[in-house]
């Protein structure tokens, strides 16, 4: 792209993209069992055709106003440096451009998936922030465990409202959770109806009828766990195995090299699930005669049910940890942001153009306070949001800064 296409140009050809491909991503999710079926028979079945949603909407306008604002930017501050021979500067503008564009995305959004979206960048905002905070505070190591900390009490209040607040979940998510932790929903409702009304029932008399918890602990569930986190996670794995294969890094080991760090991935996400589970569950049943002393007790039972069992997450491999405790984490914060403001109508979802405006401002501040680091960081982020030509000369600055790090380094050893 030439440096000289105009803002307006710019922004069209970013908007335009997201919304064609995210629109043939919907057509192919959309369609992926008669496409299946299709290449299974030979046989092609009629084919839905889904037109571009409220959200795709959404992406498409960050986009095109982020590449508007920042490309403005950009250009007067080329202009800048032609009068005043200034040293350039790599990114300009991307913090406004980034406020302004989420924001506007933010509100545009269907108002059902705003709460998780501001979540989950809250959440990376937060844990971006304070890791360099810690970073540049030396003598505050110290407080490098407050994020395992806030991982645990996460996992440990999605086991406890899972039983005392369901609501706090949509419908789709509540079937995950049971489905992930092996509980059906019959199970599940029971328990629930009872704790409602104040009744304090220990879960192993439903979750096990028949059973002890030591032969519960002995039977084909630890079997079925292993399946389900089997099931889980080859479709990750595999898909990320798949799309690293592009990469000539990587395509230069051989094959069997390859292979042996898929299998051991795949290996240690399986273990992680396992052990999580299962230990939740056998922690469970042990404490069961400290939930018998009061429903107190119990939601105490659930919740270090969910907590402990959750340090198994360092089985899994070191670069999955993160985005594990972040997407749980910011599960988690819709459902306390549910059950605190339950009862204030005006700051349900979708209630008021004062939440609206509150999610918005939220995400403005989350993008705005990550997306340089993110630029940095992510190459595909860089065309998509930079476009070709800035993208490369960002690209440049930053090897030009980890040349200029390394001589310094060598001088300082020397």
């Amino acid at each position: 792209m030439s440096p000289t296409v105009s803002p307006c140009r710019h922004a069209a050809r970013g908007a335009s993209a997201a919304l064609v491909t995210a629109t043939a991503v919907a057509n192919l999710l959309g369609n992926r069992n008669a496409l299946v079926i299709a290449l299974l028979r030979r046989h092609m079945t009629r084919l839905k055709v889904i037109k571009p949603s409220r959200n795709i909407a959404a992406l498409a306008l960050f986009i095109g106003v982020f590449r508007y604002l920042q490309r403005t930017v950009s250009l007067r501050a080329k202009q800048r440096q032609t009068n005043d021979k200034s040293k350039p500067i790599p990114i300009p503008g991307v913090v406004v451009a980034s406020a302004v564009a989420s924001g506007l995305g933010a509100l545009t959004l269907a108002p059902k998936l705003r709460p998780a979206l501001v979540s989950l960048l809250s959440t990376n905002a937060a844990s971006q922030l304070f890791r360099q905070f810690v970073d540049n505070h030396p003598d505050l190591n110290v407080l490098k465990p407050v994020e395992l900390l806030a991982f645990m009490t996460a996992v440990g209040w999605i086991y406890y409202s899972g039983f005392f607040h369901p609501e706090s979940y949509q419908r789709s998510h509540m079937r995950l959770i049971l489905k992930y932790v092996l509980l059906t929903q019959p199970m599940a409702s029971e328990l629930q109806d009872q704790y409602r009304v104040g009744l304090n029932p220990n879960p192993c008399s439903i979750r096990h009828k028949g059973l002890s918890c030591a032969q519960f602990a002995r039977s084909e569930f630890l079997q079925r766990v292993a399946n389900v986190a089997f099931r889980l996670y080859l479709p990750v794995h595999l898909t990320a195995w798949l799309a690293a294969q592009r990469h000539a890094k990587v395509r230069s080991k051989s094959m069997a090299t390859r292979l042996r760090g898929l299998a051991t991935k795949l290996a240690r996400s399986t273990t992680y699930f396992t052990a999580f589970v299962y230990v939740g569950w056998a922690l469970s049943c042990h404490m069961g005669k400290l939930g018998d002393r009061s429903l107190a007790y119990r939601k105490l039972q659930f919740f270090l049910g969910g907590a402990l069992p959750s340090l198994a997450i360092f089985i899994e491999s070191p670069s999955r940890r993160r985005p594990i405790g972040l997407i749980l984490t910011s599960y988690v914060l819709v459902s306390m942001g549910n059950v605190a403001f339950r009862g204030i109508p005006w700051l349900q979802p979708g209630a008021s153009p004062v939440r609206s405006f509150l999610e918005a401002g939220c995400v403005a501040a989350a993008v705005a306070s990550t997306i340089s680091s993110t630029l940095e960081s992510n190459t595909l982020m860089q065309r998509i949001l930079l476009g070709d030509v800035e993208a490369r000369a960002l690209q440049l600055e930053i090897r030009r800064r980890k040349e200029a790090e390394t001589d310094l380094a060598e001088t300082l050893l020397a």
